[in-house]
């Protein structure tokens, strides 16, 4: 892909976002990751063969991350709020050893996502990478804080 078409996927995903969260409650995996990965590679300024190296990389970690880590979390924590009331200590424990090991095993895929960046990529585009994976979480955080924020003061005003 070329700097142009980027730019234009970027800006057409980032304008589509408050329609995104406007519609439903949470975006999919697939969108909210086109969402990112365009994010990063604008702000990455990689070269056209960088960029291929960083999207395959990015694109297989992301769904496997998602796949065994996020959405088994997720599954845990929805479990856990519904069946609060009947919980005993031993299955608190096994939830949070349960998580504990999701976690890790999210960091230790992370790690080998970092060792495949870095054997492919410049140390130095690496870095700008990582950079702006850190802007785009705080930047879905700050939309998320926002969006809240509205929606609190909306509902308060009824």
């Amino acid at each position: 892909m070329t700097k142009l078409n980027n730019k234009l996927i970027l800006a057409f995903y980032l304008l589509s976002i408050p329609l995104a969260f406007g519609q439903k409650k949470w975006m999919s995996h697939p969108r909210t990751k086109a969402i990112k990965l365009n994010y990063i590679a604008e702000k990455s300024n990689l070269t056209t063969t960088e960029e291929t190296a960083f999207w395959s990389i990015f694109d297989r970690y992301e769904d496997e991350v998602f796949k065994i880590c996020r959405k088994p979390l997720y599954e845990l924590r929805k479990k856990m709020r519904t069946d609060k009331t009947a919980l005993t200590a031993t299955d608190i424990k096994s939830y949070i050893n349960q998580m504990d090991s999701l976690e890790e095993l999210m960091l230790s895929k992370k790690r080998m996502r970092n060792a495949v960046l870095l054997d492919s990529l410049p140390a130095e585009k690496v870095l700008q990478i990582f950079n702006a994976e850190r802007s785009f979480n705080y930047h879905a955080i700050d939309k998320l804080r926002k969006k809240s924020t509205a929606s609190n003061s909306r509902n308060n005003q009824k």
